[in-house]
């Protein structure tokens, strides 16, 4: 069972003459059940988003398109940073990391949640997120 922020390498299956596809199957590269999948897109160019923290949410992020640059901070104060550039290659966030996300020109981000969305999950205050232990 993953417990900490990582990169997964996904399938990619083709060539360059016919292109490539990458896939997750249920139950085979996610450490959770998915519950819920979302896109975002026509994001200005260099916009930072994420900006919050999750209580019991885990996700898998993959950057279809473009690139996403990912900082993640956990409670203990320790950040790393991750670059998404490829739609091969998928970052597993666990619950309890503050993420900001930097899009960079025309970059599409899909998520794959481990719950439905709930508000009462987010925490969208940095100086709250830093008073969690």
């Amino acid at each position: 069972m993953i417990k900490n922020p990582e990169i997964i390498n996904l399938p990619k299956i083709g060539g360059h003459d016919q292109g490539y596809i990458s896939l997750i199957q249920a139950n085979d590269l996610l450490p959770f059940n998915p519950k819920r999948i979302y896109w975002i897109y026509g994001v200005s160019k260099e916009t930072e988003r994420g900006g919050h923290y999750h209580h019991k949410l885990e996700q898998v992020i993959i950057c279809i398109k473009g690139k996403l640059t990912i900082k993640l901070e956990n409670n203990k104060g320790e950040i790393i940073k991750f670059i998404l550039d490829s739609p091969s290659k998928a970052l597993y966030i666990p619950q309890r990391h503050w993420r900001d996300i930097f899009f960079h020109e025309n970059a599409i981000l899909l998520c794959i949640a481990s719950e439905n969305y709930d508000e009462n999950d987010y925490v969208r205050s940095y100086s709250e997120f830093k008073n969690i232990s």
